[in-house]
This record gives C-alpha cells, sequence and structure tokens, in this order.
C-alpha cells in the first residue's frame, strides 16, 4: 500500500536539517520500497504492507539514528489522504492553492476548541475541523499571518503539521 509521511519542520530552517536523499536511501535499506522525497521539506512516499503505526516508529527510528533528530510526524495512507483533500471545505475557485493549507494534527479535539483560535486578535484566517484535519484559509498567505503552527499547538495542545493544497494533490499523482 502507498503511504504519505510528513516530518514537521524539516529543512525549513537550520535545526533540523535532513538530507532527503540519504533518509531515502536508509528507508529503502529498512524495507520500504518506491520511497520519494518530495520538495526537500519533509513529504515522504513508500510503499509498504506495514501499518501506520510501524511506519511511524521505523522513520522516526531512522531519523533519529542517522540524523539525531526526534521529529514529529504524521503517516497517511493513500485513502484517508483522498478522502482528506475530497473534505476540503474551502472549494471555491477564488482562493489560491498556496493560501489553503491542510494542517495533520496528532489526535483529535473538540470543534468548539477552534474558537480559542479564532477569538485571537489579528486572527482573520477562516478555519474548518474535520477529524484531525484542520484546513485554513491563509488570506493574506501563511507568511504574514500570526496563526502559525507553533501557536495552533500550544492553544490546542496537539501536533501539527502542515502543507498546501497544491502540495498534496502532487503528492497524490507521484
Amino acid at each position: 500500500m502507498k503511504y504519505f509521511v510528513f516530518l514537521k519542520g524539516v529543512n525549513v530552517s537550520g535545526n533540523t536539517k535532513v538530507d532527503m536523499t540519504i533518509l531515502k536511501s536508509k528507508l529503502n535499506e529498512n524495507g520500504f520500497t518506491n520511497v520519494i522525497t518530495y520538495l526537500n521539506s519533509g513529504n515522504l512516499i513508500i510503499e509498504t504492507d506495514k501499518s501506520s503505526s510501524e511506519i511511524k516508529k521505523i522513520v522516526s527510528k531512522v531519523i533519529k539514528n542517522y540524523f539525531n533528530l526526534n521529529l514529529d510526524l504524521i503517516v497517511k495512507n493513500e485513502i484517508e489522504l483522498k478522502s482528506i483533500l475530497a473534505n476540503n471545505p474551502f472549494t471555491s475557485e477564488d482562493i489560491e492553492k498556496s493560501k489553503l493549507l491542510i494542517n495533520f494534527m496528532s489526535k483529535n479535539i473538540e470543534e468548539q476548541k477552534l474558537n480559542i483560535l479564532r477569538d485571537i486578535d489579528g486572527i482573520i484566517e477562516q478555519m474548518q475541523y474535520k477529524g484531525e484535519v484542520l484546513y485554513i484559509h491563509y488570506i493574506n498567505g501563511v507568511g504574514r499571518s500570526k496563526l502559525t503552527t507553533d501557536l495552533i499547538e500550544r492553544k490546542l495542545g496537539v501536533f501539527v503539521t502542515g502543507r498546501n493544497i497544491k502540495t498534496i494533490e502532487s503528492l497524490l499523482v507521484k
């Protein structure tokens, strides 16, 4: 089965450098097949018969052993990722794909917890939550927003990593 692994914060700052060529090689050595890396920012596609939890353990161990990093990661199979994309509540053609993020969360939250984010001064983003996924339309772009991943994690008590819709669509056709 095809799986997608999303690593948090890889190669976007100097603290979490991961050579994707080496990671790909080490994952192949650890029993995964057809390993593909995408955009050098922590997006992996792998094929395996292992479960999501086994994949998470192995990938985490490889990253710890070869890069000395403890990284949070999310694993989704192809069916789950297609469903997440299909359930996108922001379907307007007027929304730039680079401004629409799918934020994978480490666990479910209560929908009303989003009000904690919505009530913060200066937060103008539109948000919808559907089962461990927080869809956010960053009206003025991600880089200008106060609604950062760190803020979401702090306020909601979950691990979060996000990808824009364009990246998710590209991964699904690889």
